[in-house]
């Protein structure tokens, strides 16, 4: 679709006036200050606002009537609520220059905001067609519409898509559940040629995404472009939150053939739906979802999340636990963490006990071409087999744990003056994903393996809350000193020569244990007499990470030994308050 023109000529009417102002609010994509032949433009809805007023809507409508033989036809058209409106409609013609044909195609035509925006073929013999196709699929046939040359034709393409640039409902629709209300976020289908008005500052760009992997982006709307709708509690908190007429939001970017081609993208979104029912404040809300579809079919589409924005990640460059460097600092947060395990957990177990059926033609999101995981999986198609219900998160790591504060994430000081720990990333992973953070992968889920299960987030889960200890008693420094242990692509297992099988097949490296006694004495040293850090350090070794599955605890039991952990520490709390104050002011004076 080539670039559209605008004319200087013409006499000084409302029409002129509107069309000025209409190409002055102008706001191109991917950049403002660069626009070409292949960009795309929309005209904020703020601006339509101010510049499409009822009084000079009037005005034109008087002028483009006066050689109508029934003037008040068109103005009753325009004016009667029962209608659908016609103003996108009108300010797309009067900016591609085409006003004078806006009566004939609201009365004859039948054309109106709804069958906006009006796509422009592809094919050059569709173009010299004398009807016209709108959104909908519907044809409009009238002389003024057969007599449009192609260019007027592609004017009026571009200007109609400018003016149905959407505005996206944040949240969820309301619909009713047996208790209280469930949220169903919305879904969004664009086509190519639509604008998404969503830009990510931290990039300079906008619009659609490239590339074949998905990204997380902090990211704004257009002013005017989005609105909140029922969420629940976590939802309201957020949106109370920003004072800001624009803030910030994250949003997953997926333009990936197999990981469309394998259906994740819906097994995702239903995923976070149905997490979504229960309204638990330690699972991310999903605000709305989108995309955009591509030039033909083998033009892959691109796909959207759409959530509330956090700080950082519990790990991880500028994360939490990196923020946080002094002794005094960490021991205020003793309690905190405590307490948002046990809600993780929670969250945690909500996944373990959903079932959801997977797609039948699961391609699990590799990312790489031609993988043993891929061509396994393509086998198991073709053999009719079934791919199991998934009732596991699967790829549990700090940064799949988000930190909301009062700034970013609308959490009440007063109730939560450290924030909220919320638990992401429900994408179906693939074991090559996996198998790029080994520390926190199970035994089962290593090369010679390949089993995914609840149990196996149980021990990542245990490696998370082993870095935390170590992060708690020594502080954030030693994950990088400690490349043994620590590094991201080294797991925490041995795996023996295959010639065994079962539990037996691999072992815990013996720098693990080695290492939880050392954090033992630490924490021994630094909590004094408070033995809850102790406590989750045992339930970790003792019960997370267990080579063996059998073994592991069930994530419903580990939700009530946290719990127990976490009461614990309130009742010590309140019982020797003026003990740990005086604590952490010696630690501060020190």
């Amino acid at each position: 679709m080539a670039q559209p023109t605008v004319s200087e000529g013409g006499t000084e009417t409302m029409v002129k006036t509107i069309r000025q102002e209409l190409c002055a609010k102008r706001v191109w994509f991917p950049t403002e200050d660069k626009p070409d032949t292949t960009c795309k433009f929309f005209i904020p809805k703020i601006e339509l606002n101010r510049i499409m007023t009822p009084e000079r809507i009037d005005l034109v409508l008087k002028e483009l009537s006066a050689d109508l033989e029934r003037p008040k036809e068109l103005s009753k058209r325009i004016t009667d609520p029962a209608q659908v409106p016609c103003r996108q409609l009108l300010a797309a013609m009067i900016g591609s220059e085409q006003e004078h044909s806006y009566p004939a195609f609201v009365l004859e035509g039948k054309v109106d905001d709804s069958c906006l925006p009006i796509p422009f073929p592809d094919d050059e013999h569709a173009r010299d067609q004398p009807s016209l196709t709108c959104r909908l699929g519907h044809s409009h046939s009238h002389d003024s519409i057969a007599a449009a040359s192609p260019a007027a034709r592609n004017d009026l393409s571009w200007w109609s898509y400018a003016l149905a640039t959407p505005v996206l409902e944040l949240g969820a629709e309301e619909i009713s559940g047996e208790n209280n209300r469930q949220p169903k976020p919305k879904h969004y289908v664009l086509d190519r040629d639509e604008v998404l008005p969503i830009f990510f500052p931290n990039t300079g760009s906008s619009g659609r995404g490239s590339g074949g992997k998905s990204n997380v982006q902090a990211a704004k709307f257009a002013e005017g472009h989005y609105m909140y709708t029922f969420h629940g509690s976590w939802v309201q908190e957020w949106k109370n939150a920003h004072s800001d007429p624009s803030p910030k939001f994250a949003i997953k970017r997926v333009v990936d053939p197999k990981y469309l081609r394998g259906r994740s993208y819906e097994h995702e979104r239903e995923s976070m739906v149905e997490y979504g029912k229960h309204n638990h404040k330690h699972l991310m809300p999903l605000l709305a979802t989108y995309e955009v579809k591509g030039k033909n079919e083998q033009d892959p589409c691109e796909y959207g999340f759409v959530f509330p924005r956090a700080r950082g990640s519990l790990g991880g460059k500028g994360g939490f636990w990196e923020s946080i460097e002094k002794d005094h600092e960490r021991m205020a947060h003793r309690g905190f963490m405590l307490k948002q395990f046990h809600k993780l957990a929670e969250a945690l177990n909500i996944i373990h006990t959903t079932t959801e059926e997977a797609p039948e033609e699961l391609d699990e999101g590799s990312e790489d071409e031609g993988s043993e995981d891929e061509e396994k999986n393509e086998d198991d198609q073709e053999t009719g087999a079934k791919v199991p219900n998934r009732n596991y998160h699967g790829y549990i790591t700090p940064y799949s744990i988000l930190w909301f504060d009062e700034e970013t994430g609308g959490i009440p000081k007063v109730m939560e003056p450290q924030g909220r720990l919320v638990l992401t990333d429900f994408g179906i992973p693939s074991l090559e994903q996996i198998h790029k953070k080994q520390l926190y992968q199970a035994p089962e889920c290593g090369a010679t393996g390949g089993e995914v299960s609840p149990a196996s987030d149980i021990f990542s889960l245990g490696v998370v809350f082993l870095l935390f200890i170590n992060w708690y008693v020594i502080g954030p420094k030693p994950f990088e000193e400690k490349s043994g242990i620590w590094n991201d692509q080294i797991p925490l297992f041995t795996e023996h020569d295959g010639s065994k099988t079962g539990p037996d097949s691999s072992s815990l490296k013996p720098i693990v244990g080695e290492t939880i006694e050392e954090l033992r004495v630490f924490a021994k040293k630094f909590d004094g007499n408070n033995d809850n850090i102790v406590r989750l350090l045992d339930l970790v070794e003792a019960k997370m990470l267990q080579v063996d599955i059998g073994k592991r605890i069930k994530c419903s039991n580990l939700v009530k030994e946290l719990k127990a952990i976490a009461t614990s520490h309130t009742l010590t709390d309140m019982s020797g308050m003026q003990e740990e104050i005086e604590e952490i002011e010696r630690a501060m004076e020190g």
